[in-house]
């Protein structure tokens, strides 16, 4: 049986609220492609934590900075509250709103096929 080689997530710097999904995602099709690297769920908070950058890695850092005993921080132990910390200080604040905008911006761009168009539609 030949293994799945999934793609490293992107980086997330925390600038673009609406790339975090894309990101989480991306961590998951990660883990469930490489089971045996992600035994726990710190494995898992470490590795997503080596792709933030800028504000989003400096909010992660000054915690692990000043708390000596990382087993004591409950995000650090477990993916979903890692990933519902970062949804509330990196994720859109009002999805609605930002859909909207998002609908109100887009157009096709020139030599775009139909398919790039419904991709960024949706």
């Amino acid at each position: 049986m030949e293994c799945i080689q999934a793609k490293e997530p992107n980086t997330f710097d925390g600038s673009k609220p609406q790339k975090l999904d894309e990101f989480l995602f991306q961590c998951h099709l990660y883990f469930n492609t490489n089971p045996s690297q992600f035994t726990t769920e710190h494995a898992k908070v470490s590795f997503a934590m080596t792709f933030l950058k800028g504000p989003a890695q400096q909010h992660f850092q000054m915690v692990l900075q000043v708390e000596y005993d990382w087993d004591i921080i409950s995000w650090f132990q477990d993916f979903q509250l890692f990933a519902d910390k970062l949804h509330k200080n990196f994720g859109a604040l009002d999805h609605e709103t930002e859909a909207v905008e998002e609908l109100e911006h887009l157009h096709m761009g020139h030599n775009w096929t139909i398919t790039k168009y419904n991709v960024e539609f949706s």
